[in-house]
């Protein structure tokens, strides 16, 4: 199990896994190494089988033959090119690259995700903004690696993560739905979980598909 330690200016010692299974523990500056070997030591089990998970997730597009898109896959066909691009057409991703094998691949399949995901969130902004008394300032799709998205509610910013693109529409409604809630309470008190159940009555088949 691979363990990265950082330590930080924080109060608390927080723990998680990163993608690629690197297990990663934020500590106070001052903690004692043993401290965080016994959290490591108590979490073993847990950590050992959600490394596993994620390992197990994880897609070597250089060799992919097919990658996950909207709940389902799509099958990738790659072609030798002069200039690298991608095209989508009888339901299959056709990447023209000069270099079929190279970190490429990754990027023009995530250029694709990108280009998808926007058009499906901002499909399901259209159909609930209006039901939500803030105004939405900006809208942004990134690569994010612990969150499916954040809300900044006093600049009225919406953030999602492109891999939402992999995930199943009903996930990606409840992330939307779930980020245009915080606009109106940033914390998640019962006036949150109040609105949340009033705009998507199903939200908990969207949390779960996302797992």
């Amino acid at each position: 199990m691979n363990v990265k330690i950082v330590r930080k200016r924080i109060k608390n010692l927080y723990i998680r896994v990163e993608e690629d299974g690197t297990v990663k523990i934020s500590a106070p500056l001052h903690t004692p190494a043993g401290i965080i070997e016994k959290l490591i030591e108590k979490n073993r089990k847990k950590l050992e089988k959600i490394v596993k998970e994620k390992k197990k997730s994880l897609i070597d597009y250089s060799s992919a033959e097919a990658i996950p898109f909207l709940g389902g896959f799509v099958n990738v066909v790659k072609v030798k090119s002069n200039r690298d691009y991608f095209e989508f057409k009888g339901g299959k991703l056709y990447l023209y690259l000069k270099d079929t094998e190279g970190e490429r691949v990754r990027d023009l399949v995530f250029q694709w995700y990108l280009v998808e995901i926007k058009r499906v969130i901002e499909n399901f902004i259209s159909k609930y903004s209006s039901l939500i008394p803030k105004r939405i300032e900006r809208v942004r799709v990134r690569e994010m690696k612990t969150r499916w998205g954040s809300c900044n509610s006093t600049k009225g910013y919406l953030n999602f993560n492109v891999k939402l693109a992999q995930k199943p529409l009903k996930g990606i409604e409840y992330v939307v739905v779930h980020e245009l809630t915080h606009l109106i309470y940033p914390d998640h008190g019962e006036g949150f979980y109040k609105t949340l159940e009033s705009l998507m009555p199903d939200w908990r088949e969207g949390k779960e598909s996302l797992k």
